[in-house]
């Protein structure tokens, strides 16, 4: 962006830009219509191709049954929001809905330098304990998330599928169901049970917060959560002296998928710091020397040998996975419903359906 672009919201005075559409109106909470540029020339397809539709109308305010229904009639050709009954859907348009998998995952995170779950053994009966299949019924089923025992997520460059918290551990690295019997003999030999445990959890992720809270239950605690908005959550949860002792969350690639961008950025000692909470990026408080050298190694390779850091990323990964500051309970899916006079379709891990790439018929 030029020079001295404002950091706040510039309303309907775009910034200077380039690609190939522009904004050619906008109605506020209703509409925005983009229309090809005609200053843009496609300088490398590889890095923007020059986009196939002439107009991209996207329109708010709809309900989701009314966007369903939209698309089923071809006066819409994609809506945005989940919808509640993929399985059907696919049933009744096979060749319509498409499921990829999201780089992101639903997490408890938990406060190392408090009781209870300064304890490794509590921690990893959590993730013994959590009954992942219940939590992906709750998120939608088996077409809108997958259960997970590990940081990195299918589709992650290092991802090797890895599973220590199941009963009956494999060697494909799956997750078969919980092992309540083991979580709650490791917790008896912690002296912490009957403990109270409060929950923080995020305004926007109540179901997840109440499976945290249930799991912790069936553990023996006296579990219960206080729902605050992110931007309270975002004051305090890095804050060393307010003692939470767990959270909730959603993580995703912020800016690049590379396991860097989330085992380097969060769980290296420097990511936390007791006295500077602006300055600490997992209020966690983890720190794993040993885990901070084997990194040294995977940044190392990431440059003078790709293919070995890959496999020392994955042995970062369990490493993480093992110490158990967070609990992966489940990766998220993505699904795109798209009319019947749709071709093209493309999808991109990172920013979902490449609406520029589609072909619609006209009618």
């Amino acid at each position: 962006v030029p020079p001295g672009t404002p950091i706040q919201d510039v309303g309907t005075h775009p910034v200077p830009s380039t690609g190939p559409y522009m904004i050619g109106h906008y109605v506020p909470n209703h509409e925005i219509e983009f229309v090809r540029n005609p200053y843009f020339d496609a300088w490398s397809a590889a890095a923007e191709p020059a986009g196939v539709p002439d107009r991209i109308i996207w329109t708010y305010g709809a309900t989701i049954p009314e966007e369903v229904t939209e698309v089923e009639k071809g006066q819409a050709d994609w809506e945005f929001d989940t919808v509640p009954d993929v399985a059907g859907l696919i049933a009744q348009y096979p060749g319509q809905v498409h499921v990829n998998p999201l780089l992101m995952f639903h997490y408890a995170a938990f406060n190392v330098r408090t009781p209870p779950f300064n304890d490794l053994r509590v921690r990893q009966a959590f993730s013994l304990a959590a009954n992942r299949s219940e939590l992906v019924a709750d998120l939608g089923g088996p077409n809108a998330a997958v259960p997970t025992c590990q940081i990195l997520t299918p589709g992650m460059p290092g991802y090797r599928p890895y599973c220590p918290f199941t009963v009956d551990p494999n060697p494909d690295g799956t997750w078969v169901g919980p092992n309540l019997a083991l979580a709650r003999k490791l917790v008896a030999e912690s002296g912490t049970k009957g403990m109270r445990v409060v929950l923080w959890g995020h305004e926007w992720d109540e179901p997840l917060g109440a499976f945290i809270v249930s799991v912790l239950r069936q553990l023996g605690y006296r579990a219960s959560m206080v729902i605050r908005s992110d931007q309270v959550l975002s004051v305090v949860l890095n804050q060393s002296r307010d003692n939470i002792q767990v959270t909730d969350g959603a993580w995703g690639p912020a800016d690049y998928p590379a396991p860097s961008d989330i085992l380097d950025f969060l769980f290296r000692c420097s990511s936390s710091r007791l006295d500077d909470p602006i300055g600490t990026r997992n209020g966690d408080f983890f720190c794993d020397p040993a885990i901070d050298r084997l990194m040294d190694v995977a940044d190392a390779e990431d440059s003078s040998d790709p293919a070995a850091a890959l496999l020392t990323w994955a042995k970062v990964d369990r490493e993480v996975t093992d110490a158990a500051p967070w609990a992966p309970l489940a990766t998220l899916e993505e699904d795109d419903f798209m009319s019947a006079r749709v071709s093209n379709y493309q999808y991109n891990p990172v920013f979902g359906v490449l609406l520029d790439q589609l072909s619609v018929r006209r009618n």
